[in-house]
C-alpha cells in the first residue's frame, strides 16, 4: 500500500470515529460534546481545580442545551457555577460531591435535574427550585447538610424520593399546594426541621418519608392524605402529640416507633387500622367518635 492511499485512509478511520462518538469540543476549559439535534452538551472541564464555572449559552455558533451526567462530580474546589438559560437539563450526579459550592444559579429552562445531581454538595447553602420544574430529581440534594433554605415553586406537583435525604441545615420548608405526593425518604434525617405543614393537596405520603428528623416538634397532617405509611415519622424524638385526621384509614408499621417525646394521639377517625407497633409503648390512643364523621 502507498503511503498516499495510507495517510487517507488513517484520515477517514480518525473521522468516522469522530463522528460516531461526538468527539469533544474543547473551549477556555470547558469539554462539550455534540447531540444528536446537533445542540451541545457540556461533559466537563480540563482542570478539576476550576474554582468558578461560567458556561456560554453558545459555543462556536451551536446552543449549548444540557449537562452531561458526572460532568463535574468531585470538582471539590468549584465555588459557584452560572447554568445558561440555554440549558434544559442538568444529568445525573453532575456537580454530586462538589463540597465547596455555595452558590448555584438554575434557569428557569431547566426542566429536568437528574438523580444525585447535587448530592454532596455539603456547602451549598440555598437553593431555588425553578418554575419549569414539575418534580424534584430523585436524591438531587441528598446530604446537602449546610443548606439552610429551599424554594419550591408552585409548578412542582411531586416531591421524588430522598430528594433532602440528610439535610440537616434545613429549619423549614414550604411545601406549594400544587404537591400531590411526597416520595419515599424525601425529608429523612432532616434533624433541624422544627415545625411541617403538609398542604392539602397531598394525598400520598411515601416511606420514610420524616424519620429521624428529631428536632420536629409540630406537625399537621390534612384530611386529603388516606394513609400513613411504615416508619413516617419514625425517631422524630420532638413530637409530643399528634392528631390524625378522619381521612386516614391505615397507620403503618413502626409509623412513629422512637418518638420518645410522644404522650398522645388523637384518632379522628375511630375505625383507623394501627399496625401494632405503630407507636411507642405509653402512648395515649384517643379514639375522637364524637367528631369522626364517614
Amino acid at each position: 500500500m502507498s503511503d498516499i492511499k495510507r495517510v487517507i485512509l488513517t484520515a477517514l478511520f480518525v473521522f468516522s470515529v469522530c463522528f460516531y462518538v461526538k468527539c469533544d469540543i474543547i473551549e477556555n476549559g470547558l469539554r462539550y460534546q455534540k447531540k444528536n439535534d446537533r445542540t451541545l452538551s457540556c461533559v466537563g472541564c480540563q482542570n478539576k481545580a476550576l474554582t468558578t464555572l461560567r458556561i456560554p449559552s453558545v459555543v462556536r455558533g451551536k446552543k449549548v442545551t444540557g449537562i452531561r451526567d458526572e460532568a463535574f462530580s468531585g470538582c471539590t474546589g468549584l465555588r459557584s457555577v452560572t447554568i445558561p438559560s440555554s440549558v434544559t437539563k442538568i444529568g445525573d450526579w453532575a456537580f454530586h460531591g462538589c463540597t465547596g459550592l455555595t452558590s448555584v444559579t438554575i434557569p428557569s429552562s431547566v426542566t429536568e435535574i437528574g438523580e444525585f445531581a447535587f448530592s454532596g454538595c455539603t456547602g451549598l447553602r440555598s437553593v431555588t427550585i425553578p418554575s419549569s420544574m414539575t418534580e424534584t430529581g430523585y436524591d438531587v440534594f441528598s446530604g446537602c447538610t449546610g443548606l439552610t433554605s429551599v424554594t419550591i415553586p408552585s409548578s412542582v406537583t411531586r416531591i421524588s424520593g430522598h430528594a433532602f435525604d440528610g439535610c440537616t441545615g434545613l429549619t423549614s420548608i414550604t411545601i406549594p399546594s400544587s404537591v400531590t405526593s411526597i416520595g419515599d425518604h424525601a425529608f429523612h434525617g432532616c434533624s433541624g426541621l422544627t415545625s411541617l405543614t403538609i398542604p392539602s393537596s397531598v394525598t400520598w405520603i411515601g416511606y420514610d418519608v420524616f424519620s429521624g428528623c428529631t428536632g420536629l416538634t409540630s406537625v399537621i397532617i390534612p384530611s386529603s392524605v388516606t394513609k400513613i405509611d411504615q416508619e413516617t415519622f419514625k425517631g422524630c424524638t420532638g413530637l409530643t402529640s399528634v392528631t390524625i385526621p378522619g381521612s386516614v384509614t391505615e397507620i403503618g408499621d413502626e409509623a412513629f416507633s422512637g418518638c420518645s417525646g410522644l404522650k398522645s394521639v388523637t384518632l379522628m377517625n375511630p375505625n383507623t387500622r394501627v399496625s401494632e407497633d405503630a407507636f411507642p409503648k405509653g402512648v395515649q390512643i384517643i379514639r375522637n367518635k364524637e367528631k369522626h364523621r364517614k
